[in-house]
């Protein structure tokens, strides 16, 4: 649906039946360059910017027309952060935000954000030491307790226990090598089920099991997002 202004004001005026008949709009320098024989997508965006929340709820159709009008204006998830720390029982925690490129996260409710993790199986001394679905290569989705996070929510947690693929067999071994597990996880983000990875977020998580004594150390290592924290729990 491309720009054309005759539309656009055929929209701004069933929000506003009396726009600017007497008073000077929020919307006023948006219109006005809108008004141009062609509009420039980024001056749109910016004056789109300035107008308020609650502004835009009065002109919610007017906005929804241009969003859909200017391809660049479409929402899309950004500033994609992440902050981990070590979390109980040896494990880390990963806090995850993001933000809408509209400025507003009630755009980004048709999105998803998920977790998308690999890895290539356990070596021959680690395999008997991890669950089943660990032992050969794989993959799986997810976040938390639940598959994806919605999008206009913005932020979420994603934590990872200390034992991860290791089953309780791990608690018996004797040996002096450590047994080191390793995957590979990156975040993703979609609408609908086009999930796409989110640039820069990659991460790699190795997980030690090493005899300690009379018990044995389970230790996490999670590198990305520009961190890498540590942690551990002995059994």
């Amino acid at each position: 649906m491309p720009f054309k202004y005759s539309e656009f004001e055929k929209v701004l005026k069933k929000d506003n039946s009396n726009y600017e008949r007497i008073l000077k709009s929020d919307l006023h320098a948006l219109v006005e360059e809108l008004k141009k024989s062609n509009p420039n997508a980024s001056k749109v965006d910016a004056e789109m910017k300035k107008v308020s929340k609650q502004k835009w709820k009065k002109y919610a159709k007017t906005r929804k027309y241009l969003l859909g009008a200017f391809p660049s204006l479409e929402p899309k998830l950004v500033n994609f952060k992440g902050k981990m720390s070590k979390g109980g029982g040896g494990g880390i925690v990963h806090i995850l935000t993001w933000e809408s490129s509209t400025g507003d996260l009630d755009d980004l409710a048709d999105w998803k954000v998920r977790e998308a993790v690999s890895w290539k199986g356990a070596k021959s001394d680690v395999k008997q030491y991890v669950i089943s679905e660990y032992k050969s290569g794989g993959k799986h989705n997810g976040m938390g307790n639940s598959a994806s996070t919605p999008g206009n929510v913005g932020t979420s947690k994603d934590e990872h226990s200390a034992f991860g693929p290791f089953s309780p067999e791990v608690l018996k071994y004797e040996g002096k090598d450590d047994l080191v597990y390793e995957m590979t996880q990156v975040y993703e983000a979609g609408v609908g089920n086009a999930f796409k990875a989110i640039a820069g977020s990659d991460c790699k998580i190795t997980r030690t099991a090493k005899k300690d004594g009379s018990k044995v150390t389970i230790e996490i290592k999670k590198k990305g997002l520009g961190q890498t924290v540590t942690n551990s729990a002995k059994v």
